[in-house]
């Protein structure tokens, strides 16, 4: 239990507000007898206490930060149920434990506060029943606080997926409407060789669209799914294979590569980060200008690794970036003809998401982009 200053806030513990009469007049015998008897209160619960009297500063404590408990040791006047209702008009769905020694208070004041007051106790207060409901109260909390958090956590994941359904549902429309249209053409009679043969090539170039969009979609569901991220990967080896790898398509860019530290990770993984950052850069590169990349360390260390992909290339909106994050996004006009399917930065993303890393980038329309990959050093 940490008691604190009001001027010291600190959301990481739940907080309990404590109030009492003894609190109007600070530092006397009273007013430490009070803070004693609280300290041995919540000995054994993980929270923070934090003391006020009730008048303004009470009501400042519960705007200015989140209180999960008041607890109110105060005689049933009706200045203080004034000062009461006050602080609930401000915080209304603090809960709160009415201590008092007034005989008729628990009518009185449910009457007053209606639900909002969870217990009154009537003094003198059994010590151990009060500390039995300030715990259970605490986890309760706790536990609605988890139940909140995991609901936010449902309820963006499946705006994504219905999102992410409605992107996929679209881009296949177009290949397979085209698919479909042409294979007609072939089942014709006495068709002419060389529409024959367009007709073919269509259905076999978006046949082959098709087989890419999928094989990109398994590769952005598998990227989340990795169990081990703490294999020691030679990244030099790994972005030298890459760049083998994407030449034998693309032999039109210059990469340049700093000395690269070893990092920890999926291998699978880290291979698709970097050859999809690689190959986005050629996509997106000026087809006025040769295409030049760089891979450098900006941050290397015991506990973390930083890389940047530099480009020169068309570069983009920096605003845009959460959309280029997304599946099957691309921010492009429609009739642009770079080819791809709008999943190579999210493959990254959720690969960096998975290995628990950080990704960011810098862009400027016309000026290029450098992409920032930042990978915690992982030990198994």
């Amino acid at each position: 239990m940490d008691t604190e200053n009001p001027s010291q806030p600190n959301t990481e513990k739940q907080t309990v507000l404590v109030i009492n009469h003894t609190n109007e007049s600070h530092g006397n015998a009273h007013d430490d007898d009070a803070k004693n008897s609280a300290n041995a209160l919540f000995k054994d619960i993980d929270c923070r206490t934090v003391y006020a009297s009730l008048d303004d500063q009470a009501i400042a404590i519960a705007q200015s930060e989140p209180i999960t408990l008041a607890l109110l040791d105060l005689d049933c006047s009706d200045e203080n149920l004034d000062s009461v209702r006050k602080l609930l008009q401000s915080s209304p769905n603090i809960p709160i434990i009415f201590t008092t020694p007034t005989p008729t208070a628990g009518e009185k004041i449910k009457d007053l506060l209606d639900s909002k007051v969870v217990d009154v106790l009537a003094k003198p207060v059994d010590s151990q029943l009060l500390h039995n409901k300030v715990k259970v109260l605490l986890e309760m909390a706790k536990e609605k606080t988890m139940l909140e958090q995991q609901n936010d956590e449902l309820t963006r994941a499946n705006q994504a997926y219905n999102s992410f359904a409605r992107a996929v549902g679209h881009d296949l429309r177009g290949p397979l409407g085209l698919i479909r249209s042409n294979l007609k053409y072939l089942g014709k009679e006495n068709l002419p060789a060389e529409r024959f043969a367009r007709a073919l090539d269509v259905a076999k170039r978006q046949t082959n669209h098709l087989i890419d969009m999928f094989d990109d979609l398994l590769a952005y569901a598998q990227a989340g799914s990795y169990v081990d991220i703490s294999e020691t990967i030679d990244l030099q080896t790994l972005i030298k294979s890459i760049d083998e790898q994407i030449t034998e398509t693309n032999p039109n860019y210059d990469l340049t590569v700093d000395t690269l530290p070893n990092v920890t990770g999926n291998k699978t993984g880290i291979y698709q980060i970097f050859y999809n950052l690689i190959l986005n850069a050629i996509k997106y590169g000026k087809p006025d200008l040769p295409i030049t990349i760089h891979i450098s360390v900006q941050q290397h260390d015991e506990s973390s690794t930083t890389v940047a992909v530099k480009d020169n290339g068309q570069g983009f909106d920096i605003d845009k970036l959460p959309q280029l994050l997304e599946p099957m996004s691309r921010q492009r006009p429609a009739n642009c003809k770079i080819p791809g399917n709008g999943m190579g930065l999210a493959i990254v993303k959720q690969v960096v998401d998975s290995h628990n890393g950080i990704l960011w980038a810098e862009s400027e329309k016309g000026q290029g982009s450098t992409f920032y990959v930042k990978l915690p050093i992982t030990t198994a």
